[in-house]
């Protein structure tokens, strides 16, 4: 029903409106009776009318346009047709009556029909309709028909009929019409609807019972009831029809209607045969065999469409890859579509009427729980689940499956529908994709960060000792090697680790060339033993036929803790493996909690060197002269940084070896190549030249180059006096790299040293493929002349070769007259150390020595405070 607008009068209470409109209709139905001069048993037939007739126009009123239209219809035939009943009960003209009255009535009720809302499906449903409307009709009809032929009624002939029966055929028409409509209506107009109906219905009967037996009396309780009816309607109010589907299928509750017309022929076989029955059976009769027709091709058109629903759906079945099971409560198999075969490797009749937990494997219980009494289906908790679980296939092996199953609680077949799929293969790609997730891709070892879970699992249940394994000089490996030998190198030392360890140890790639260990027991000393078994068993993987492999060796950090983080402990490691490398690699080392306070020393010194790089504060240059020893003569310098720290004097193998690290070595280098240029430039001695030594992370710059090329130009120093001095291990870090970047800056005149030479591995070989002037003799070996025969024999040697090859040689690290004497003795020329001259800031240098003035010779200076020395004691 349609909501009343919001007026004051919508506020007055419901027993006060009923109150009133019954006021009102006594008032006119006792002026209507006055007028017309009724007998007492037409009274209620007016009051109850002027009720009808009041709701339908309240409904009109509050109705849309639409529905407004059947209402003011209704309120009219209502008002007619109770106009017709005064003036038939009053004695008015038939005409008027009969033709005018009752005929306009029936226009308005089929006016009210076909402008309804809803009412309209079409010309062929509208057919239906009015086939359906009047094959119950004419049964009707010829029921009633000899009904009143056999009854005392008829026995004036014709001219006896009451003038309600020419109208009785009308009224079951137009009740059928009605009782059609609202058959096919929808739920949500069901009550005014079923009112509507009901009353056609009574009009029917009511005038039959008048023609029957001839007392307009008969019929006033039907007549009365049908204004109830009509009064009950109008008060719902809102739309009478509502459109619902052109056909309900061939026997739908519309056709129900039309099993009276069984009767109706039965009779009419039976009864006197006059005009009347017989055209209206024959009418009826052709009606029927209409309705067969319609009622056949509507049953090959449904039987075609479920055909093709049919074929569709074995299509869907055959095509789709999901396997389609209805189970039985007890989990017996009903059916199996094909897909069956492919997923579990039999054919579908074979899983029918067997229990689908004979094929479940013995841990997965989802699908047999899916549809148990305390399962998710059950109860209405849930539609549907997806269930996950294994399947035995044919061959005897596991198929992953994912499944959806319902539950099927209506109908005549109820258990489950389970839609089955197979993900062997998505499965197997995850539990790939997991595994890669935690494993390194080269080694095949567990990666970092499925290390440090684990890691911290074992901290959370309790003690726990990790080795941080560093290999030394892996990048040496790449770089001259190439990276498939390195690659290689990783794999041996990965597998060389798994062999060292013990059954409960655990042994990850953190990334590069890091690797880290977890022990099995959580003490220092147990982590100490295994980095002894781990570096044993790395030997054999530097052992390799390659021999620029050969020297490969591990440094390894060890630290042990309780609680607190993977990463933090990883770290002390770490700390414990640079401490290792420090002291020379090879080796392990045990964390200890001052390395922490070394770090935060070392960051000090970043910060510290940062600032003085900004603008060159407590950096200063000193230089030490390079000497020859035949006659002490001054030939060059090496140029050297001093640091004042705001925290006093730093030593130069601390910061530069932090430099070095951090990369702050590339500024620094280029401050002290500016630094000694410039001093260069303003020294007194145009022959004289300068030794820059050159870091690893310099000659990584690719801007290396151009930066000593500024710094030339800046200078105006001839390329020729400056030296570039690489430490062997440098040089042969990254040989081609180092070739490249020194060969161009040589071609332009400047010099190149290979400083340290003796140190590294294959250090003959590295030497023909560098563009090399100059080599200086390690430190190492001029200690041990004359007290190592091994030392003389190395200096002779390379001395040879530097002859042999054209290069000159510098002594680095003389500090005895001693040392100065046998070098001098074995022909190498230059020199330089503390025994010949101490580093001196740049700036305190004046002039040069004048040409052809000796140094002083540090032996004989030696010698005379040494006699010195002797007499004081002796006097």
């Amino acid at each position: 029903m349609l909501p009343t607008p919001a007026t004051p009068a919508a506020a007055v209470p419901v027993v006060v409106r009923v109150l009133g409109w019954v006021a009102v209709a006594a008032t006119v139905g006792a002026a209507t009776a006055r007028l017309v001069e009724l007998d007492r048993l037409a009274l209620p037939v007016v009051l109850v009318g002027v009720l009808a007739v009041g709701a339908q126009v309240r409904a009109a009123l509050h109705a849309g346009q639409e529905v407004r239209r059947t209402w003011a219809c209704f309120a009219g035939a209502t008002a007619l047709w109770v106009l017709a009943l005064l003036g038939a009960a009053s004695g008015w003209s038939g005409l008027l009556v009969w033709g005018w009255l009752r005929a306009g009535a029936l226009v308005l009720v089929l006016a009210a029909v076909l402008l309804a809302r809803g009412a309209w499906h079409g010309v062929r449903s509208w057919a239906l309709l009015l086939l359906d409307g009047s094959a119950v009709g004419l049964a009707a009809f010829v029921v009633f028909w000899i009904v009143l032929r056999s009854s005392p009624a008829s026995s004036g002939g014709w001219d006896g009929v009451h003038p309600a029966l020419l109208w009785l055929p009308a009224d079951l028409v137009a009740a059928s019409l009605v009782t059609g409509l609202g058959v096919r209506s929808g739920a949500g107009v069901r009550v005014p609807s079923l009112l509507v109906v009901v009353a056609a219905v009574g009009t029917a009967a009511s005038d039959a019972a008048w023609v029957l037996t001839g007392d307009p009396g008969s019929g006033t309780g039907g007549w009365l009831a049908v204004l109830v009816l009509l009064a009950a309607a109008g008060r719902v109010g809102g739309p009478l029809w509502q459109a619902g589907p052109e056909d309900s299928g061939p026997v739908g509750p519309g056709r129900l209607s039309q099993l009276l017309c069984a009767p109706a022929v039965a009779l009419s076989l039976v009864a006197r045969h006059d005009v009347v029955t017989i055209g209206a059976t024959a009418v009826l009769l052709a009606a029927l065999g209409i309705q067969i027709g319609v009622v056949h091709r509507q049953n090959l058109a449904l039987w075609a469409a479920v055909a093709l629903q049919a074929r569709r759906l074995d299509d869907l079945l055959a095509d789709s890859r999901d396997a389609l099971l209805q189970v039985s409560p007890d989990g017996s198999v009903d059916f199996a579509s094909e897909a069956v075969r492919d997923l579990l490797g039999v054919p579908p009749q074979q899983l029918v009427g067997r229990r689908l937990a004979e094929r479940l494997h013995p841990d997965d219980d989802g699908l047999d729980r899916a549809g148990a009494a305390d399962g998710p289906l059950v109860g209405g908790r849930m539609h549907s689940v997806v269930v996950r679980g294994r399947l035995r296939h044919a061959d005897g092996g596991w198929r992953d499956t994912e499944s959806v199953v319902s539950l099927r609680d209506g109908g005549t077949t109820p258990g489950l529908t389970i839609s089955l799929r197979d993900t062997t293969e998505r499965e197997r790609m995850a539990a790939e994709v997991r595994r890669q997730a935690r494993t390194d891709s080269l080694t095949g070892l567990m990666n970092r960060a499925a290390f440090l879970s684990v890691l911290d699992e074992r901290l959370a249940a309790g003690p726990a000792v990790v080795l941080f394994v560093d290999l030394d000089g892996f990048k040496a490996v790449n770089d001259t090697a190439g990276h498939a030998v390195g690659d290689r190198l990783l794999r041996d030392v990965a597998a060389a680790l798994s062999r060292s360890v013990g059954p409960g140890d655990l042994v990850a790639r953190l990334g590069g060339d890091e690797f880290a260990v977890l022990g099995r027991d959580g003490t220092t000393g147990y982590g100490l033993d295994l980095a002894t078994a781990v570096l044993d068993g790395l030997r054999p993987a530097g052992r390799d036929a390659d021999p620029r492999v050969a020297g490969t060796g591990a440094s390894i950090g060890v630290a042990a803790g309780r609680g607190g983080t993977a990463e933090a402990l990883l770290g002390d490691a770490d700390l414990a493996m640079y401490a290792a490398k420090a002291a020379g690699g090879a080796r392990s080392v045990a964390f200890e909690p001052r390395m922490r306070t070394e770090v935060l020393e070392r960051s000090r010194v970043v910060a510290d060197l940062d600032a003085a790089l900004g603008d060159g504060a407590g950096l200063t240059l000193h230089v030490q002269p390079i000497i020859d020893l035949t006659d002490q003569r001054w030939v060059g310098c090496e140029a050297l940084v001093r640091w004042d720290a705001p925290g006093g004097p730093r030593p130069p193998r601390e910061f530069l070896r932090v430099a070095e690290e951090t990369g702050q070595i590339v500024p620094l280098g280029r401050w002290v190549l500016g630094q000694a240029l410039g001093w260069l430039a303003g020294y007194g001695d145009p022959s004289a030249g300068i030794s820059v030594n050159v870091a690893s992370r310099q000659l990584a710059d690719p801007a290396f180059a151009s930066t000593v090329l500024r710094a030339l130009d800046a200078s105006g120093v001839d390329p020729a006096r400056l030296t570039l001095e690489v430490t062997e291990q440098t040089a042969v870090d990254d040989l081609t790299r180092t070739g490249a970047r020194l060969q161009g800056l040589r071609a332009l005149g400047v010099h190149v040293s290979l400083d340290d030479f003796g140190t590294g591995f294959s250090s003959l070989g590295y030497l023909a493929q560098l563009p090399v002037d100059e080599l200086k003799i390690d430190r190492r070996f001029v200690a041990g002349l004359g007290v190592r025969a091994e030392d003389d024999a190395l200096v002779r040697a390379v001395l040879r070769l530097a002859a042999d090859l054209g290069l000159a040689v510098v002594a680095e690290g003389v500090e005895t007259a001693e040392q100065a004497r046998a070098l001098a003795a074995l022909g190498c020329r230059r020199a330089q150390g503390f025994h010949l001259q101490r580093p001196v800031p740049a700036s305190s240098l004046g002039a040069p020595p004048a040409r052809g003035t000796a140094a002083p010779d540090p032996a004989a200076q030696v010698l005379r405070r040494e006699a010195a020395q002797a007499q004081a004691a002796g006097g």
